[in-house]
C-alpha cells in the first residue's frame, strides 16, 4: 500500500513540474479514454468503502498521448495512443484490468455554425483481465452529437458546457457498438474465450457550481468549485460465443466532487461516488459500492 501511495505521489509531482512542457500539453488524464475528447471524467485514486470488508485502495486511471491538441468543433479528425488501468482490491468482487491501444474521433456530419454536428469516437485496444485471467482485443465505435455555445446559439448544447452565471451544465449521449474477442491466457485454465458483440448507449449529465471569478467571463476549461456527475451505460451481448451469457448489463454512477484549488491546467478534486452495475470490458463484475477518492484530470 505504501509503495502505491509513493508512486502516485511521484506521478502527481512530475505532473506539476512538467505542466508547461510540449509533451505534457499533448497528454490527457481521465478515468477512461473511451469518450475522453469531450468528457472530463477524472482519474480516481485511493480509498474504497466496500460492504462488510476492510477499506482498501482503488485506481481508475486512463492516460493518452494526443497527436494534436484540437478539440471537436475545431478540426475533423484527431487520434491518440491510450492506456487504462482499473484496479479495485476489496470490493465484493475485485477488479484488475489493463488496456493499451489507439483511439480516434472523426467528424461524420458537418453542420453550419450554431447547428449540431456528429462525431464518431472509436478505439482498438488490447486488454488483460487479471481476475478472469484472459486477454482480449476490443473495438469500440460510438456516435455522439456536438453543439457548442457561440454567437446567438441557444441550447441545449451537446458535449460542450452551457453557462448560466454561477452554474454550468454538460450533456453527452453516445450510441454505438463494442466488439470483444476473448483469448485464454496461458495460465487461464478456467477462463473462457470467444467473440462478444455489444450494442450500447451511454448518457452523462454534469452540473457545476463555478468559482465567482468565472461568472462574467466563462471559460470552458475553468475549474468548477463543485460538480455533480450522473452517468448511465447500458449494453446487450447480441452475439456471444463464450461460455458465459451476459444478457443486458448496465452501470450507473453518481458522483459529487469538490475542487479546492482553481487551476485550468490540471484539475484536482476530492469526491464521493456511488456505483452500481458492471462493465464487462473493464473487468468490473456486477456489484454496488461507495467510493471516496482523490481525483485528477487534464
Amino acid at each position: 500500500m505504501k509503495k502505491h501511495i509513493l508512486w502516485i505521489t511521484f506521478l502527481l509531482h512530475t505532473a506539476v513540474v512538467q505542466a508547461q512542457t510540449d509533451i505534457w500539453k499533448q497528454l490527457q488524464i481521465r478515468q477512461s479514454m473511451e469518450t475522453a475528447e469531450t468528457r472530463e471524467e477524472p482519474a480516481q485514486l485511493l480509498l474504497t468503502l466496500p460492504k462488510d470488508k476492510d477499506a482498501s485502495w482503488v485506481m481508475d486511471i486512463g492516460v493518452a498521448y494526443k497527436f494534436n491538441t484540437n478539440d471537436p468543433g475545431s478540426t475533423s479528425f484527431s487520434s491518440k495512443i491510450l492506456s487504462e488501468f482499473h484496479r479495485n482490491t476489496q470490493t465484493d468482487k475485485e477488479q484488475n484490468n489493463f488496456q493499451l491501444g489507439y483511439g480516434y474521433w472523426l467528424q461524420l456530419i458537418t453542420a453550419p455554425a450554431g447547428r449540431t454536428s456528429y462525431y464518431l469516437e472509436g478505439d482498438i485496444k488490447y486488454a488483460y483481465d487479471g481476475m478472469a485471467i484472459n486477454h482480449s482485443l476490443i473495438l469500440d465505435a460510438t456516435v455522439t452529437p456536438y453543439r457548442a455555445p457561440g454567437g446567438n446559439t441557444a441550447g441545449p448544447y451537446w458535449n460542450a458546457y452551457g453557462y448560466r452565471r454561477h452554474y454550468s451544465y454538460f450533456l453527452s449521449p453516445h450510441i454505438g457498438l463494442q466488439g470483444q474477442e476473448v483469448f485464454k491466457a496461458p495460465d487461464g485454465k478456467d477462463s473462457t474465450e470467444g467473440l462478444i458483440l455489444r450494442p450500447l448507449f451511454d448518457l452523462q449529465a454534469v452540473f457545476r457550481y463555478n468559482y465567482e471569478s468565472d461568472v462574467n467571463s466563462p471559460n470552458p476549461n475553468a475549474t468548477p468549485l463543485l460538480e455533480l456527475s450522473l452517468k448511465y451505460v447500458g449494453r446487450y451481448d447480441v452475439v456471444n460465443t463464450t461460455s458465459g451469457k451476459e444478457d443486458y448489463t448496465n452501470l450507473f454512477t453518481a458522483g459529487l466532487r469538490y475542487y479546492p484549488i482553481k487551476s485550468n491546467e490540471v484539475k484536482a478534486s476530492v469526491g464521493l461516488s456511488y456505483n452500481i452495475g458492471s462493465d464487462p470490458a473493464k473487468g468490473l463484475a456486477q456489484q454496488s459500492y461507495w467510493l471516496f477518492s482523490i481525483n485528477l484530470s487534464k
